[in-house]
């Protein structure tokens, strides 16, 4: 499902950021920055057309973007602080998400590198990408503790946005032409995709922007549904 671009939005690029979808609904997020105030409206307006659930709920204290969010599990979600989402925001989300019994925890990390998704990307069942660099020891700790298989890869990727990459399930992988962790992913047994996305990568952007999950399976999250954006990268 496309979403089109607003002319009056001129940095309005991606669909990951204006929220998170969960087992329940979609909570739509509040951006931090300007430029990018609005999009949240144009998402909550899709997800009407299309007639999905979202929380009555919004986040209206301190700041939450899709792009510093990701489920853990059924259980955990878990939201970066960094250069986008707040604390403020993440205390929000879990205020919310504790009326349903979920649990909340910030992964907090150097303004630097903007969203979570630039430095930590799940790419599988319990497996994900992470940048050493950036990401701090208790959140590696974490994961190891939940049993994920870590791919550990420097700072210089994180740079490129070569960590940008999407999850479709199926131990399948979106990422695109050029990106040199493409043949490490391969060797972890996942298929990679990899369209030309030059247009996009250039502009600061990859394949996990540029999609919102509308549906997930109940357990494990894998069997998803996109809405695209139209635009160019942000």
């Amino acid at each position: 499902m496309w979403q089109k671009s607003d002319p009056k939005l001129h940095w309005a690029s991606a669909t990951r950021d204006f929220g998170v979808n969960t087992p329940f609904a979609a909570l739509i997020g509040r951006f931090r920055y300007r430029e990018r105030k609005g999009q949240e409206v144009r998402g909550k307006e899709k997800l009407e057309e299309l007639g999905e659930t979202m929380f009555p709920q919004h986040i209206t204290r301190g700041c939450m973007e899709g792009g510093d969010c990701y489920w853990l599990n059924n259980e955990i979600l878990v939201i970066g602080n960094g250069n986008r989402s707040t604390y403020a925001g993440f205390e929000h989300a879990k205020e919310i998400m504790a009326e349903y019994g979920k649990r909340v925890f910030v992964v907090e990390f150097l303004s630097r590198w903007n969203h979570l998704d630039i430095i930590f990307q799940s790419v599988a069942d319990k497996r994900a990408v992470v940048c050493e660099d950036a990401i701090p020891d208790y959140f590696i700790g974490f994961l190891d503790a939940l049993g994920w298989e870590l791919i550990k890869v420097p700072g210089e990727c994180a740079m490129k946005t070569e960590i940008y990459l999407l999850a479709v399930g199926h131990d399948s992988v979106v990422s695109f032409k050029g990106n040199c962790l493409n043949e490490r992913l391969r060797s972890h047994a996942l298929t990679v995709y990899d369209p030309d996305f030059s247009t996009f990568a250039s502009g600061g952007g990859g394949p996990h922007c540029f999609f919102f999950e509308l549906e997930r399976e109940p357990r494990y999250f894998r069997r998803m549904k996109y809405q695209e954006s139209s635009a160019i990268s942000q």
